[in-house]
């Protein structure tokens, strides 16, 4: 006979009574909370420490010390001692078997999880922020929250802190997240404090691997002396800006450890005012630190000065961290007073423009500086594919043959490339180069890491020198590329799969992309964006099946073209036509991200300008009329006035 058809009663008999002890606990339970609330308890804590201690005794009148107990005060803890296996309630679940589809089922799995603490870390690690917040969509319920902090507070490890990082961020996008966090424990509150303190440490790290600009290596004869401090700077600004929205997120503030020294005062400031020169490309989210402040100034605000003199001068504050800016709905044509945040006496910047350039001022409201910034936000100006970027480098070549004596050289800076915007089919990649000037007749007021190299709109380049209205700026790169799509997980269980199938919802071709429906006027410009894109993301556009290449349709390659690609990925249409209506697809970071069914609709009528001649027509005819009818009410005013006159007279005669 075979073993699985063998009955097992002793396992029959535990797992009834592990299911008849989870009963009674959840009717103790249940009957506790229901006394708390009856008795009004003041406190959530007082609340929570009726409901586990509910399985506790009174002792007996009889009891008496050193003597033997007529019944267990603490049953659970007997019933454990007594027990000499686990039940089947307790079995310890496989690292690859622990694949929960509900938050009830993630409940039930990590209750049974015997592991140590080092491998519940590790599990979270694996299963990742992205996963955890589409499980718990509705609320991190069950007192979960609070034991994931204290868990990765003890067990972060050196190296996991990206990890971690995006972790916390998926839970803080959660449900019911604020309503979580204020119902955390005294301890939970501690453990959360330490794990940001021993993040925060750590975020001065090097740039992770692939993030950090380099200087072109195509261009043999340029100089690669380009300043490290602001390539450094940007990829802390970028970890320590998530980190500081992350404790702003669980509510908690900044505080200098007791054995070290406040980074925010243990920097003297400058007797006399000098700015860091940085360089960013348009779009982007910067960060601005202020390095020094004194230890008394608990607040600071920002100056905006476009040049140094000007009365013109703006000031940013977030009236003492009283403003909220919700970024996901800041557009690049709103003003710079609506798209800042002062966030731990930082300015950040969302999608910085052109305009933005200039000098930053970081001071208190009463006319005190302490550091100042020279911000040069470059746009793209010219876009290089393989067949003109040699031409290019000729050029540049040439000129600088042609001209020796020149006091400065403009040369270009890039990023490292972005990843393939497509996968399984031919893709492109992008990376953005931003001009920098060498010259040593550069204004020493404006610190950099090489004293002769500065980007080509900052204030120490010398007026001289005309690159101001001279046309540099940013620099596209795109390049072919082709890689794999990762292999696919299974999202559904064979259950719900076999369903679908019965139910006729098998199509292969089907991608399972959110579907966005948009029915747009015929003869009308139509500007399309791909729904979750951010500006730090690579993104590609397809019509149907056929893929649209920046290539072919990039902003400015056809002038002639109705379609076309702009810097910022958005995906033009003008004028829209009757044959544009179809499918576009969207993708973002190499996979498919959105489907976007267009309609295109003729209007019955069109819109009259008040230029049209038959506006103007119109027009006539209404002031004619008017004229007229104006003239007969005059008239006969007149004639009525005159008969009372005559009536008068005769009475009077």
């Amino acid at each position: 006979m075979d073993r699985s058809e063998i009955i097992d009663f002793s396992a029959l008999e535990k797992e009834l009574q592990a299911a008849v002890e989870a009963d009674e606990k959840y009717q103790r339970e249940n009957d506790a909370k229901f006394r708390a609330i009856h008795q009004k308890v003041a406190t959530y804590e007082e609340f929570r420490d009726i409901v586990l201690a509910s399985h506790l005794k009174p002792l007996d009148k009889r009891d008496k010390a050193e003597a033997p107990r007529k019944q267990p005060w603490n049953s659970v803890a007997a019933a454990c001692k007594e027990k000499t296996g686990p039940t089947p309630e307790m079995e310890q679940v496989l690292l690859s078997d622990f694949q929960p589809r509900t938050a009830s089922e993630f409940m039930r799995d990590w209750r049974r999880f015997g592991g140590s603490p080092l491998e519940k870390y590790g599990l979270l690690l694996r299963l990742g922020g992205d996963f955890l917040q589409g499980l718990f969509s509705a609320e991190v319920g069950f007192g979960l929250l609070g034991e994931f902090l204290v868990l990765l507070s003890q067990c972060l490890q050196p190296g996991d802190e990206v990890a971690v990082t995006g972790l916390l961020e998926g839970l803080s996008k959660t449900g019911r997240f604020g309503l979580n966090v204020s119902l955390l424990s005294q301890a939970e509150q501690e453990a959360c404090k330490s794990l940001f303190r021993r993040l925060w440490d750590r975020v001065g790290g090097p740039c992770p691997p692939n993030q950090t600009p380099s200087v072109n290596s195509e261009d043999q004869n340029q100089p690669s002396c380009l300043s490290e401090a602001s390539e450094t700077q940007q990829c802390e600004a970028e970890a320590s800006g998530r980190l500081k929205y992350l404790m702003e997120k669980f509510g908690i503030t900044y505080q200098a450890p007791e054995d070290k020294e406040d980074i925010f005062t243990s920097r003297a400031c400058p007797a006399f005012l000098v700015f860091d020169s940085v360089a960013y490309p348009a779009d982007m989210t910067v960060e601005l630190p202020c390095h020094c402040k004194p230890e008394e100034a608990l607040s600071v605000v920002w100056y905006y000065q476009k040049y140094l003199g000007m009365q013109d001068t703006r000031l940013l504050t977030d009236f003492a961290g009283t403003a909220i800016v919700d970024s996901s709905k800041i557009g690049r044509d709103s003003d710079l007073r609506g798209r800042f945040s002062i966030r731990l006496f930082s300015l950040i910047v969302f999608r910085v423009q052109e305009d933005d350039s200039g000098h930053y001022i970081c001071g208190t409201a009463s006319g005190e500086f302490f550091y100042g910034y020279d911000v040069d936000v470059q746009v793209v100006r010219q876009v290089l594919f393989s067949w003109n970027l040699v031409q290019r480098n000729e050029t540049q070549a040439s000129e600088a043959e042609g001209s020796p004596n020149k006091p400065f050289q403009v040369f270009a800076s890039h990023w490292p490339w972005s990843m393939c915007d497509r996968c399984d089919v031919r893709g492109e990649q992008t990376r953005v180069g931003l001009c920098y000037v060498m010259s040593e007749y550069l204004q020493v007021r404006y610190l950099r890491k090489s004293s002769n190299v500065t980007s080509c709109g900052s204030s120490a380049v010398p007026l001289s020198f005309g690159l101001a209205n001279s046309g540099y700026g940013a620099e596209l790169v795109v390049r072919d590329c082709h890689t794999p799509c990762p292999p696919k997980r299974a999202t559904v269980s064979p259950e719900k799969k076999a369903l679908l199938d019965f139910l006729g919802y098998d199509d292969p071709k089907s991608p399972g992309l959110p579907v966005y429906y948009h029915n747009h006027p015929v003869d009308s410009d139509l500007v399309l964006s791909c729904p979750g894109m951010k500006p730090q993301h690579v993104v590609a556009w397809d019509k149907g099946s056929t893929p649209l290449y920046r290539s072919q349709f990039i902003e400015g390659l056809n002038q002639s073209s109705r379609l076309f690609i702009d810097v910022g990925h958005h995906l033009h249409i003008r004028p829209v036509r009757l044959e544009d209506k179809g499918t576009y697809v969207c993708w973002i970071e190499g996979k498919k991200a959105a489907e976007i069914k267009l309609g295109v609709y003729s209007r019955l009528g069109r819109t009259r300008r008040i230029s049209d001649p038959e506006s103007l027509l119109a027009l006539k005819a209404i002031l004619v009329v008017y004229t007229f009818l104006t003239a007969v009410f005059l008239l006969i005013i007149s004639l009525r006035f005159m008969w009372n006159v005559s009536k008068e007279r005769r009475a009077s005669c």
